[in-house]
């Protein structure tokens, strides 16, 4: 397992404790954080505000850019209302705004932002024909629900998948998707090891809207203290410790988070400890596990 920065914080205010985006001059301090704690992949959007511009101009000025790799997401809707005869035309044009952003002429990861494409063939179809115009090395999507990391598994051309995967977020473990998705090839990135800081919040400093997810953070704290090992360790060590995940996407918006989540992930964790620990939340409620349903 290796961890990559992803850059959602450096363009938005992301996360339910998140402190706000940091300034550019922090900003830059945490990529050159990143890059000396042997972090050489990035994971950015064209929805994250502007960390596509910040990422392209932080590896140019730096010339970090040959030694970096940098993967970008499609903006939500790229394809919504297109005619397929001109997808390719749309994603083409999508591309090269990226590649400008990134002051780069090419693209070392291309994935839809939006899952439901997967259920688009011939959307698929025209990303996957992006590798063979020679702009993109490798193209995948990012998705939200086993069902979509499902269907992504059917296309021979994808090469990377995006998935959620952390303590209470075991959907894909009992599907068995990871062991489908490794012996097809896919490269694996899993995001939300932290569940968007929720693991690692104080049961009661939850807002009232996330009453309903206080008893399994409780419960998940309970044990990190029978491990003797903080929410963080916990989280971090649990999700890096996947036999099948080949990255583990973690954002900071500070030098001082990027270093603490980067040593807690490398710690490790006992055998026993996660044993202990993969035996619990087999089922939680999708509301808990799936942001976007938090205030509904």
């Amino acid at each position: 397992m290796k961890l990559a920065l992803g850059t959602a914080q450096l363009g938005t205010d992301y996360g339910i404790q998140g402190n706000g985006k940091p300034d550019p001059k922090e900003a830059r301090k945490l990529l050159d954080a990143a890059l000396e704690l042997g972090i050489s992949l990035f994971d950015t959007a064209a929805d994250y505000g502007d960390a596509e511009v910040l990422l392209g101009d932080y590896l140019a000025k730096s010339g970090a850019r040959d030694s970096a790799r940098v993967v970008t997401k499609l903006r939500q809707g790229v394809l919504d209302g297109v005619p397929e005869k001109k997808y390719e035309a749309v994603l083409e044009q999508n591309i090269e705004q990226s590649m400008h952003r990134l002051k780069s002429d090419r693209l070392d990861g291309l994935l839809f932002h939006n899952a439901e494409y997967v259920f688009r063939t011939p959307a698929v179809e025209a990303l996957i024909g992006e590798k063979y115009r020679g702009a993109v090395n490798r193209v995948g999507v990012s998705v939200y629900a086993p069902a979509e990391a499902e269907a992504a598994l059917a296309y021979d051309g994808l090469d990377v998948i995006e998935v959620p995967y952390n303590v209470l977020d075991r959907r894909l473990d009992r599907s068995g998707f990871f062991r489908r998705a490794r012996e097809r090839g896919m490269t694996i990135f899993a995001r939300s090891s932290l569940l968007q800081g929720l693991l690692t919040m104080p049961p009661e400093r939850l807002p009232d809207f996330m009453g309903f997810a206080a008893p399994y953070v409780a419960q998940f704290q309970e044990l990190c203290g029978e491990v003797s090992l903080s929410p963080l360790e916990c989280a971090a060590g649990f999700a890096a410790a996947h036999p099948y995940i080949d990255y583990l996407i973690f954002g900071a918006d500070s030098v001082k988070q990027l270093e603490e989540y980067a040593r807690a992930a490398r710690k490790g964790m006992d055998p026993e400890a996660y044993r202990l620990i993969f035996s619990e939340f087999q089922d939680v409620p999708e509301r808990v596990v799936t942001p976007f349903l938090w205030r509904k």
